[in-house]
Order: C-alpha cells, then structure tokens, then sequence
C-alpha cells in the first residue's frame, strides 16, 4: 500500500507540473505570435500495441495490448509546433520461454513532447516529433521455465522509475472549431531495464 500512495503522489505531481509548465510556456509564445491565449485542449485515447519487457534476466516476447484510456492536453506553441502530455496506465503480462523471463508488469506514467506541423489541407493536419516518457513500474511473478516448459526458477519482483525516449507520428483532422480526432503512431526506446513498445492510437480533442 506504501507503494501504491507513493506512486500514486508521484503521477499527480508529474500531470500538476506538466499542465502547469506548458500553460505557461504556451501563454508566453502566444503572446508573442498574437495567438489566442485559450487554445488548450483536451483528449483522450485509445491505444494498442506490442511491447516487450529489457529484463535483466532477459527480453520478453512480444505482448499484444490495448489501452482503453489514455488522458491528453496539448496547445499550440510558436512556429506551427505544439506540446502533447499525456497520462496513463497499463497491466500486461508476458509468457515465459526458455530464454526469457515470464512476469506480470503494472506501469503508469505521463508522457511529454513536441510535434511540428507540415504542409497541410484547412482540415487536415499532419504532425511529427519526439518526447520523453517518464514511468513507474512493478514486474510481479517473474519467473523461468525448463525445456519441458515446467517452472525452473522464482525470481524477486522489481519495482523501478523509468525514463524513455519516444518518437511520434500523427494525422488530426479538424471535425470542428472545438472538437478533433486523430491517429497518432508511437515508438518507445526504452533507457535502461524497462518496457518498449511500437503503438498506435485513436484520439479526440476538445475544449
């Protein structure tokens, strides 16, 4: 339970600062480009993907997910950019193979970057960037199996704060004044022992 309420404070903390942060990044280019000052929105997404687990013991197979609910707000920032924040949460579990480890995986985390705008219609837009990840997860019930596919070794749980580099993709589409949707293609680079992932999304905006 100690884990879980500091988990819990550490999540709230990032999403306060990130908001926080870009608001005030975001008043300031507007200002200066003479943009409206109250272009924030906010979304949300449905994600899906194969993600595998750097384990120390070893890398997972590849697992197949789906995330019903991912929280976004983004704006735009100057030069035709805009920052994207984004919170969320996953429970996967991978099956384990002679060369690799067997666990259960819970993993939250917020996710931080910037997408630039290219040549686009009145309605659509096409956007490409990078960000950061930065996570918390537990690996629960790692264990090995022998060549008969009996279990071999119990192995201890890990509990770790990772950071990740991400690389996106994206197409919006302009519904209406207030209301987009969009998809949005992900790669995760793990930095460390942790989870990667390649991801596609379907999101909509509003404000």
């Amino acid at each position: 339970m100690e884990i879980y309420k500091k988990l819990s404070l550490f999540i709230k903390a990032s999403i306060v600062l990130q908001i926080l942060l870009f608001t005030l990044v975001n008043k300031s280019f507007a200002a200066a480009v003479g943009l409206p000052l109250s272009t924030i929105k906010y979304g949300i997404a449905t994600q899906a993907g194969f993600y595998r687990v750097k384990d120390p013991e070893g890398t997972t197979e590849q697992s197949f997910l789906v995330q019903p609910f991912n929280f976004i707000v983004t704006d735009w920032l100057a030069n035709g950019s805009k920052y994207w924040a984004e919170a969320y949460y996953s429970s996967l579990a991978f099956d384990a193979e002679i060369d690799s480890v067997g666990q259960q995986v819970r993993h939250v985390g917020t996710k931080v970057g910037l997408l630039y705008n290219f040549s686009a219609t009145r309605n659509w837009h096409p956007w490409a960037g990078a960000g950061m990840d930065f996570s918390y997860s537990k690996y629960a019930k790692r264990h090995l199996i022998n060549e008969y596919g009996f279990l071999a070794k119990r192995l201890e749980d890990r509990n770790n704060v990772n950071v990740a580099l991400l690389l996106n993709a994206a197409a919006e589409w302009h519904v209406s004044s207030t209301w987009q949707s969009g998809l949005k293609a992900e790669y995760r680079m793990p930095i460390g022992q942790n989870l990667q992932s390649m991801t596609m999304s379907v999101y909509f905006l509003f404000r």
